[in-house]
């Protein structure tokens, strides 16, 4: 499998390069080579491609999005910090090529996930989301703590940043006479890595239009 990478040379996008460079069914891991006429040679690069994956700064996946579309290749989107334009053309993609997406590809917070419509049926007086990340982190709040904001949407939402790695998301409901607190933490990108790792082989061997935006 030939796998491109759009943002290899990020933090997470290292450590994703990393990762696929050991799995025996990848043949070739494909860096964007920032070139003058980088478009061109990404359109050839595209075309001999099984898929691709962006964890690029914020919009970097529109430069290419349409390439993928003409090429029908399969693309997992783990960047964040769109709008609701790009998120509406990220929509329109899906239904070309199979796609998936999501703000956060770790397998805690994919559980997570499952708990919230449980969660927001409790009779809470006050529910409270918190987010740590590291101070590079561009999008503030975090893709996921917006996520959690859209299951409470009453929510007060506390936001810090720290100058070392950090991932934690909390959500604290407070019930009167008694606390439920759930907290996620990250201990390194690791743990995106494995979850979008695990993304792309899924929608290279199902060959479906998979858009998800949890």
């Amino acid at each position: 499998m030939r796998v491109m990478i759009i943002g290899a040379e990020g933090k997470l996008g290292s450590r994703l390069r990393a990762a696929l460079e050991k799995r025996p069914e990848i043949c070739e891991v494909i860096p964007i080579t920032h070139t003058p006429d980088r478009v061109k040679t990404v359109s050839a690069l595209i075309a001999n491609i099984d898929a691709g994956i962006d964890v690029s700064k914020k919009g970097g996946i529109f430069e290419y999005l349409d390439l993928f579309c003409t090429f029908k290749k399969p693309l997992v989107i783990a960047s964040t910090g769109f709008s609701p334009e790009e998120t509406h053309k990220l929509e329109q993609a899906g239904h070309l090529i199979p796609l998936v997406r999501s703000a956060n590809f770790s397998q805690g917070i994919t559980y997570f996930r499952t708990l919230l419509p449980s969660l927001a049926r409790l009779p809470v007086r006050k529910v409270v989301l918190s987010e740590s990340h590291a101070d590079t982190k561009i999008d503030t709040p975090s893709g996921t703590l917006l996520e959690l904001h859209r299951a409470f949407p009453h929510a007060e939402v506390v936001v810090f940043r720290t100058p070392h790695f950090t991932a934690e998301h909390t959500i604290t409901l407070h019930l009167g006479n008694e606390t439920v607190t759930l907290k996620h933490e990250a201990h390194s990108r690791d743990a995106f890595v494995d979850g979008i790792v695990e993304a792309l082989f899924s929608i290279c061997n199902n060959h479906s239009r998979t858009y998800n935006c949890p």
